[in-house]
């Protein structure tokens, strides 16, 4: 029987199909069911951290009442804000107030005796002054805010009101500790709101009241909506026990307002998305936080994390849908699938005509690429002749050149990439640890350390805590990099003062915090000591530097981090808040400072104009609270001026369009530096309207006739005289020139009382002095 025969050449082509087809096809295997794990692994993985992300935000955003409570009971505690006094208790309620977010929308105290004080936002979002006592018969009488912060005219009063009825004050009381109440219905605002409550204990332990903190909740579907849209994710934020909606990002009402004013809550079984519906029912069922659920066509990855703190018992879920990451994954499968499956079409078609080609003696090549494979990348194949032999020599040649040169290569690439990975290890662990801007250890290394260094061979343990002020000042004025060489020379200054075994760390925008060890109390405050005295040395853009540092001491175990850690920072708060008035007019006093120490006209021109203003105000017989308003006012008129550069300010050239309007800007500049302070708050509206006109063509807001306020029409026309009269302005004319032109613009630019009581002031009776 004659045997059948293969040749040599198709049994190569199809050894190497099928090589090419097993090998295809196990690697396609390996890396797509890596693929299918790690994706899986990194699909559930996103849904915890979202969810993680989430906790975190909401955390953030919850502290804020109780971080309110926190530093603010303790003036309530040791009777630092006395609240028989109106004028005190009404300031102290207010600044809260106005000093955080809209989202608090009142803070307020009630008393065991069944008195209730605070403040509050209207539904214009205007500061209020609420009292409730026997004065007011237990009602609750609502004022507006005077501009030094006391109560102004009867805006509302309301029915009879007893904290001392409220959940939220009943809870804090029996508790004898911090506490939020239940969700409610905001009674101005359509949003849901919470109270967060603190029980105020005297210093004889009885229970003075509970001081409230009353925000609202929309805030929370806006973060909700930044951390899953991109993703394509959903979350909703729901009451533990009753499954009520707190918070959603499926742009789903939380609750219906009914008619009689009640509310209807809606509940987790409502919402339209099953997914959420399912983790939430297989959580009742089994408790289980982290499932995968099929839905419809895809796949669902649910997360959900218990959220309690002092009185909240709620769950955040989460769900990711596993397409975002399968869909362009299977198109490019099925790609690759066709492609190679052409390619090995191809292959075998191209090898079988070579084959064709290549069966010669080919000895000589066969031993040059043995010795090559075993080693030697200088071997090359004898050319004996230029037939197909020859070429396949010449292509082993052209080959072995190319390996062993790519080789070489390929080593000095792994090795620079080595050192690259090494380096960009070390970079990333500094910045793990490290504050970007100043060097410093950041918050995470800062909390770290005080945990792990928490031990009996480093007591005693001293805790610093910093806050640098005038740095919202710095930004506002100069700009952010003017505030960031603030926050620079005050790290530069601690590395200076501190020793080398100190742990130095920024942990917030302008907190500062310093852990050392094996540190009596005494030289913690020498130390201090010396970075206030070294700081109030510094001098960033014409601006003293200025530090409000508290501190405390560990001596033994007694004591936890966390407590000396409040203690601390209690103590710098106490220390800024005591400190404020002097550290605000040193503030002001720096600004003005670097404005007249850069221009001597504008120093004569706060002079003159202060001055003159005071003139016309006796003149027009002003009472002396508002005479010495109008003085003040007039000194720091131009203070925005300071955001000029030298060529604006000393007026050397006639400015263009953008330069007229920036410099139209000094004006708001200077209301919003002299609205940051209590103590110049009432100067601030007459600064901004200074440029205004009488017939309305003034900027910046383009008031007209009584709607500028008073002092500004005679700082405006101060001003002026000035101008037309100074010499080191350039203009110079005579008194009378100048009074006629002001004449000439009485009605237009300027009131035409003031008008005249400039002219009456400046040509008096007979016998008079000007």
């Amino acid at each position: 029987m004659e045997k059948k025969s293969i040749s040599i050449r198709m049994i190569l082509i199809l050894m190497f199909i099928m090589i090419m087809c097993a090998t295809v096809g196990s690697i396609s295997f390996i890396i797509y069911s890596n693929w299918l794990s790690s994706a899986n692994e990194t699909f559930t993985q996103m849904a915890k951290d979202m969810n993680a992300e989430i906790v975190r935000e909401l955390d953030d955003f919850v502290k804020v009442p109780l971080h309110i409570n926190e530093i603010n009971v303790n003036a309530l505690k040791y009777d630092i804000i006395d609240l028989s006094d109106a004028r005190e208790r009404d300031a102290f309620f207010v600044n809260v107030l106005k000093t955080h977010s809209p989202d608090v929308y009142s803070f307020s105290l009630g008393l065991e005796n069944g008195d209730y004080y605070g403040a509050r936002r209207n539904n214009q979002n205007i500061p209020e002054i609420m009292h409730n006592n026997t004065q007011t018969g237990n009602y609750s009488w609502y004022y507006s805010v005077n501009d030094d912060l006391t109560a102004g005219e009867l805006v509302l009063s309301a029915g009879k009101f007893d904290p001392r009825s409220r959940d939220w004050y009943k809870a804090a009381a029996e508790k004898k500790e911090p506490v939020f109440s239940n969700m409610y219905k905001h009674f101005v605002l359509d949003d849901l709101a919470i109270s967060a409550a603190y029980p105020v204990y005297g210093t004889d332990g009885v229970l003075k009241g509970v001081l409230g903190t009353h925000i609202t909740l929309t805030q929370i579907n806006n973060f909700l909506k930044a951390n899953v849209t991109d993703k394509k994710a959903h979350a909703v934020i729901i009451e533990k026990e009753t499954g009520n909606l707190i918070a959603n990002s499926l742009d789903q009402t939380n609750f219906i307002a009914l008619n009689d004013g009640g509310v209807k809550h809606v509940n987790i079984e409502e919402i339209e998305d099953s997914s959420i519906r399912e983790a939430y029912a297989r959580y009742k069922h089994t408790g289980v936080m982290q499932d995968h659920i099929d839905v419809k066509t895809d796949r669902v990855a649910t997360y959900i994390t218990e959220y309690q703190k002092d009185g909240l018992n709620w769950l955040v879920v989460t769900t990711i849908p596993e397409s975002i990451f399968t869909t362009g994954i299977f198109q490019s499968i099925q790609l690759t699938i066709g492609l190679t499956v052409l390619g090995l079409i191809l292959s075998g078609l191209a090898f079988y005509k070579l084959t064709a080609m290549a069966f010669k003696p080919v000895d000589d090549l066969i031993e040059s690429t043995a010795e090559f494979t075993n080693g030697d990348l200088s071997k090359r194949a004898i050319i004996a002749r230029n037939d197909e032999i020859g070429k396949i020599a010449t292509a082993f040649n052209t080959m072995a050149k190319t390996i062993d040169s790519l080789i070489n290569e390929l080593e000095m690439k792994v090795n620079k990439r080595t050192k690259e990975l090494k380096e960009s290890n070390a970079s990333l662990e500094f910045l793990n640890y490290h504050d970007a801007l100043t060097g410093l250890y950041n918050r995470i290394y800062f909390e770290k350390s005080l945990k792990d260094l928490d031990n009996q061979q480093n007591f005693p343990i001293g805790l610093i805590f910093g806050d640098v002020n005038g740095l919202k000042l710095t930004n506002d004025i100069f700009g952010h990099a003017a505030g960031d060489i603030l926050l620079k020379r005050v790290s530069n200054i601690m590395k200076q003062t501190f020793r080398e075994k100190d742990i130095i760390a920024r942990i917030g925008g302008d907190e500062f915090a310093i852990l050392l060890l094996n540190t009596e109390s005494e030289e913690v405050y020498q130390l201090m000591r010396a970075v206030r005295k070294s700081f109030s040395k510094e001098n960033i853009v014409g601006l003293k530097g200025s530090i409000s540092l508290g501190c405390d001491v560990k001596s033994g175990p007694g004591k936890s981090t966390d407590e000396m850690l409040k203690n601390a920072e209690d103590a710098m708060y106490h220390n800024k808040t005591m400190n404020r008035k002097g550290v605000n007019a040193k503030l002001i006093e720096n600004v003005i400072a670097t404005l007249h120490h850069r221009s001597p006209i504008e120093k004569s021109h706060s002079e003159n104009v202060s001055q003159l203003c005071e003139q016309i105000g006796r003149f027009i017989h002003l009472s002396p609270s508002e005479l010495k308003r109008l003085k003040e006012a007039g000194y720091l008129h131009d203070i925005g001026k300071v955001i000029l550069d030298d060529q604006m300010l000393n007026r050397t050239r006639k400015f263009g369009e953008d330069e007229k309007k920036t410099f139209q800007e000094h004006s708001v500049v200077g209301y919003r530096v002299l609205n940051m302070f209590d103590e110049t708050l009432n100067l601030a509206e007459s600064v901004l309207a200074h440029h205004e006109h009488w017939d309305g063509s003034g900027y910046p807001k383009g008031l007209k006739d009584e709607e500028i306020p008073l002092l500004a029409r005679i700082i405006a026309i101060a001003e002026t005289y000035d101008t037309l009269t100074n010499p080191m302005i350039g203009i110079k004319k005579s008194q009378e020139e100048a009074i006629a032109e002001i004449i000439t613009l009485s009605g237009k630019d300027f009131d035409p009382e003031i008008v005249n009581a400039l002219v009456g002031l400046m040509n008096p009776p007979s016998g008079k002095q000007k």
